[in-house]
């Protein structure tokens, strides 16, 4: 009760510290009007009125901005110390770097990928044509453009039936534009196995841009590997076309949340984050055919 007395006193006292130079100035500026327009009295005394009221204005910017300052910072401190009795400090600090301070997130990522043999490669290797897509989300509030970046495995190499060797990134769209050929090539670095490219993202956090790559690389069998995710990432689903003897097992270890099976071997989904730094395991082996 006695809190709410004194916050109610303290708007009082503000409003009052508002309306004094508010009256002032309107009390000045009458003043100017009866003078001599002219006169040093006149400019003098207007412009004092004018400054009472670019100070009222000033005042009530400033207030308005600190108190949601204020509000803000209560807000992510109750929820800090919150979340603190919950979990161990060192975990929470991992968390506020590596999620809460990212300026975007994927989400709906969604890896295909179209496993063939290809005799070319050698015994137990096959080709994969692999597509990669997801929806890029502001989280600053304001336009940007960020670097997106994506590496390909450069211990895994060889040349297929077709002559091309793998493995390569093959098309690559962001939003409407899509890169191909000479300009793809102009993206790429690291002997081609590293690519960079500027996505300009809006202000508004709901409005995705999406991006796809396509790439050519090669698989192995009785292998593990790992898809690492460069960014935080929401909603991931992986879908495999593969000969039928080619059995892969996905395994999410480096964080909690539902690995879903949809279609045994074939098809999985993420209904969670995974956040920066973290991957999803593949693990491969070879089945005799029905």
């Amino acid at each position: 009760m006695t809190d709410r007395w004194f916050a109610q006193l303290e708007r009082l006292l503000f409003g009052l510290m508002l309306a004094v130079p508010a009256l002032l100035g309107v009390t000045l500026i009458s003043i100017a009007h009866t003078l001599a327009h002219d006169s040093l009295a006149h400019d003098l005394v207007r412009d004092l009125g004018v400054a009472s009221f670019v100070s009222v204005i000033i005042t009530v910017v400033i207030e308005l901005y600190a108190r949601n300052r204020l509000q803000a910072e209560i807000r992510s401190g109750v929820i800090e110390a919150a979340v603190k009795r919950m979990i161990p400090e060192k975990v929470w600090e991992k968390i506020k770097i590596e999620i809460l301070s990212q300026d975007t997130i994927r989400r709906n990522w969604t890896l295909i990928m179209n496993v063939t043999d290809d005799a070319a490669l050698g015994d137990g290797r096959y080709r994969s044509d692999t597509v990669q897509s997801y929806e890029l989300y502001n989280l600053t509030g304001r336009e940007t453009t960020v670097l997106v970046q994506h590496e390909l495995y450069s211990h895994i190499t060889g040349t297929d039936g077709a002559g091309e060797t793998l493995p390569r990134f093959a098309r690559v769209t962001v939003g409407s534009k899509h890169y191909e050929g000479v300009e793809l090539q102009e993206l790429l670095g690291n002997g081609s196995m590293k690519l960079e490219v500027p996505v300009p993202l809006p202000a508004a956090g709901d409005v995705g841009v999406p991006v796809r790559l396509e790439i050519r690389e090669i698989i192995r069998a009785y292998d593990t590997f790992v898809w690492w995710m460069t960014n935080n990432t929401d909603q991931a689903t992986v879908e495999i076309v593969a000969p039928d003897n080619l059995r892969f097992t996905l395994k999410a270890p480096y964080h909690h949340g539902p690995l879903q099976e949809v279609t045994p071997g074939r098809r999985w989904a993420f209904p969670g984050i995974i956040a920066l730094g973290q991957g999803l395991e593949f693990l491969t082996d070879l089945t005799t055919p029905p």
